[in-house]
């Protein structure tokens, strides 16, 4: 390896790890996967079901749960309450 290609792959190995924001998940009393909630983009936070089908999302900036069509549900954060009633 050249000296100058070195030199570019050092500062890019001395940069901090960006943190992942992981998905909660949420699990009955056995153990058994009901669904998870994970972050989008933004403020967007979504719930999917333990197949991983999107049961609806969370908008922190307008306090608003709507479900997979965009019809809103609840102003607050919902997602648990929506994989709970409608994950399968």
């Amino acid at each position: 390896m050249s000296v100058s290609r070195r030199l570019l792959l050092v500062p890019l190995l001395s940069l901090p790890p960006i943190p992942a924001v992981p998905r909660a998940e949420l699990r009955d009393r056995n153990g058994r996967l009901l669904g998870w909630t994970a972050p989008r983009s933004g403020s967007i936070r979504e719930a999917r079901d333990r197949n991983g089908r999107l049961l609806g999302t969370y908008d922190e900036r307008t306090n608003e749960t709507r479900d997979e069509k965009g019809r809103l549900l609840y102003r607050g954060d919902a997602l648990s309450a929506l994989i709970l009633c409608r994950g399968s």
